[in-house]
């Protein structure tokens, strides 16, 4: 690819990795839709997964052995969360302590971050709020495409000039989505996350990087270098971003395994114990069945939660630093 046919046509604004997903309906389920209505999905398939088992007999919910058998391996299964969300909350928890010159660090690199982000803007101070901070930096970044549009357009070459409008179109198209979600949303949500890895920063850097090569000496460097640092700016701000959605997602995690995984256990328990009693006596075959995948819905309810939340962040997280073998977006 020459420089010249190198331009922001050739990016993608997906916030996934490619091969993520291949359907709208996959996206959804991976990604969109809210966490609690897939978990309630998993556990409507359960429910007539076991159903069906009932009433076409291939289990006989009133026997006392299959059912009692699968209980206990369904509370089984829930114990074994708890080592889980013990672990879950270790590795958050592992993010938030640090020794004092550990600590000191992270203060230190994002007291730098803000100071290079004023330097950028030309502001005397940065708003301290995680969303004012935000603005800030699209604002900045979309100033700094003007001004490298401006010095493209300053060369005499309607190519050149060309290219400079199209990047600039491109980061004015690719953070409208960031500006309406910080009004929409707040700081560390979903939605403002995936308005953010929306940007495709890797290729908008690249880009800048061919066409300053392209301008030559016809153009200054400077608006060239400091769009380019902007971005860079940006990309940190997005991978911090992340890692804090990670990091409340993972702890609301573990909250619902231990608040659903116990409510399970105490259904199944109390199920098993009086299963052959009178109650499932006087219960039809349809009201057993019935009864058989209720119970077995909802011990199975954890796990649902689980895949829901994990669905989602594990395709997040393939997000990678690298977009490709040669562009990097972190």
């Amino acid at each position: 690819m020459s420089h010249s046919d190198h331009s922001v046509e050739a990016s993608t604004t997906s916030p996934l990795p490619e091969g993520a997903v291949h359907s709208s309906v996959n996206r959804w389920v991976l990604l969109d839709a809210n966490r609690w209505l897939v978990a309630a999905l998993f556990v409507a398939a359960a429910f007539a997964a076991f159903l069906g088992a009932g009433l076409s007999g291939l289990v006989d919910p009133g026997a006392d052995d299959p059912a009692t058998l699968l209980l206990s391996v369904l509370i089984s299964g829930n114990l074994t969360l708890v080592p889980i969300t013990i672990t879950i909350n270790q590795l958050v928890l592992s993010r938030e302590f640090g020794k004092p010159h550990e600590l000191r660090g992270r203060d230190e690199g994002i007291r730098q971050l803000r100071d290079d982000l004023k330097t950028q803007a030309e502001i005397g101070l940065i708003p301290p709020q995680p969303s004012a901070f935000v603005r800030t930096l699209v604002e900045t970044l979309r100033t700094g495409a003007d001004a490298v549009a401006e010095a493209a357009a300053d060369t005499g070459d309607p190519e050149l000039a060309r290219r400079g409008d199209l990047l600039r179109d491109e980061i004015v198209e690719s953070t409208e989505g960031v500006l309406r979600e910080l009004d929409a949303s707040e700081f560390g949500s979903y939605d403002l996350l995936a308005s953010l890895m929306r940007v495709n920063s890797a290729w908008l850097v690249e880009t800048v990087q061919y066409l300053e090569h392209d301008c030559g000496e016809a153009a200054p460097d400077e608006p060239f270098d400091r769009l380019q640092e902007t971005l860079r700016l940006f990309n940190v701000t997005r991978q911090y971003a992340k890692t804090l959605y990670g990091q409340k997602e993972i702890a609301t995690l573990s909250r619902l395994l231990l608040y659903v995984g116990f409510f399970a256990v105490l259904a199944a328990s109390l199920v098993m114990l009086g299963y052959a009693g009178p109650v499932e006596e006087s219960l039809s075959d349809v009201g057993t069945a019935l009864g058989f995948a209720l119970i077995g819905a909802l011990v199975f309810s954890p796990l649902a939660f689980l895949l829901s939340y994990m669905l989602r962040l594990s395709t997040l997280m393939s997000y990678p630093p690298l977009r490709n073998s040669f562009i990097t977006d972190g």
